[in-house]
């Protein structure tokens, strides 16, 4: 039986903000590293809570 060979592609996206002035562009990206931040921090909230759900039937089976 053959295996399946498997493609893994990865996309870069390049955010280019185009307003007037120096403070305005650096405000903006500011405001984007704040998203992503945030974003960062939910999911790994999401995958902690995940985690500690899965493992709880071990947690009570050891107390």
């Amino acid at each position: 039986m053959m295996e399946k060979s498997t493609l893994i592609l990865t996309r870069k996206i390049q955010l280019i903000i185009d307003l007037p002035t120096q403070e305005e562009r650096k405000e903006e990206l500011d405001k984007l590293y704040k998203w992503q931040n945030r974003c960062f921090k939910a999911a790994n909230l999401i995958v902690s809570h995940l985690y500690v759900q899965e493992m709880i039937k071990d947690f009570f089976y050891l107390s």
